[in-house]
């Protein structure tokens, strides 16, 4: 039995009896101790088992190690880019099915998201959009190799918005612009009617506006050839094969380069971003020329 007066005294020092009853057994101290500590129990201030370890160290590597991960990196740097990819794996994985399952369904399916005559007359504002988001048999990997390679680079350096607004123009003018041609064209008689449902899907007009655009604002040494780089194989497309979409590419180029007068970037692609906490005063800026 404990005596009162260690009762009183545990009491003052707010620590458990039998943790002063066993100070005079050592080895009974050294028992308890060992099991207070196996099961994580902390007694409180006063004599008794020191504070356990704390595992801090393991969740600050776990931190680190998400830091460290290509694909956060890459989420945390494009989120629009990574986004827009995700949607285009989606639709591409649900086109070679249908392709698997009935090629009829999988023409049809195109065509209803095609920025062609018919579409554009019946409705021109969800083809305009959903023909983005749409891409033929067999040519996503190339598409998502062009995502990374132009619009994740815009984005970086001039910003979600700014990107998706050269992507946006270059998109939708080009598909108007060559819609327009196309219906000249059919009443002039140059053009036959196997255009105006014809598949007209994907991201290209899209991506060449954003290339022109990188290409442009670009440092002096390496904008010209760059230019040059985008522009000759579009115009040899344009004469090896004239149809709607060479030409269609050719406009977004020039959407693309136009889109420059009124964005100037003020850190070219090749210069280095400061860096630094992010703050307005370490994004890119844009300025109007006119």
């Amino acid at each position: 039995m404990v005596p009162v007066d260690r009762m009183v005294t545990c009491r003052a020092t707010s620590a458990p009896p039998y943790l002063h009853s066993a100070s005079s057994h050592p080895q009974t101290a050294s028992y308890l101790q060992i099991a207070l500590s196996r099961a994580r129990l902390r007694p409180g201030p006063g004599p008794g088992p020191g504070p356990l370890p704390r595992t801090w160290p393991r969740v600050r590597r776990t931190a680190s190690a998400s830091r460290d991960d290509p694909l956060a990196r890459a989420w945390r740097a494009a989120p629009l880019a990574m986004a827009y990819l995700c949607v285009l794996s989606v639709t591409s994985a649900m086109l070679a099915v249908v392709h698997r399952l009935d090629q009829d369904a999988y023409q049809r399916l195109l065509r209803s998201r095609s920025t062609n005559l018919a579409g554009l007359r019946s409705r021109p504002l969800y083809v305009l959009v959903a023909s983005a988001f749409w891409l033929e048999r067999g040519t996503f990997p190339q598409t998502a190799a062009a995502v990374a390679a132009l619009l994740a680079p815009l984005e970086r350096v001039a910003g979600p918005r700014p990107a998706l607004g050269v992507f946006a123009s270059g998109h939708v003018g080009a598909s108007l612009l060559v819609a327009g041609g196309l219906l000249l064209g059919q009443r002039a008689g140059l053009v036959g009617g196997h255009v105006t449902d014809a598949v007209d899907v994907g991201a290209s007009y899209g991506l060449i506006a954003c290339a022109a655009v990188l290409a442009a604002t670009a440092r002096a040494h390496r904008r010209w050839p760059l230019v040059g780089g985008l522009l000759a194989p579009l115009v040899l497309a344009a004469v090896h094969t004239p149809d709607f979409t060479a030409a269609g590419h050719l406009i977004a180029a020039g959407i693309g380069l136009a889109c420059v007068r009124y964005l100037r970037l003020s850190y070219p692609l090749s210069g280095a971003i400061p860096s630094g906490p992010s703050g307005p005063a370490c994004q890119p800026r844009f300025t109007g020329s006119g």
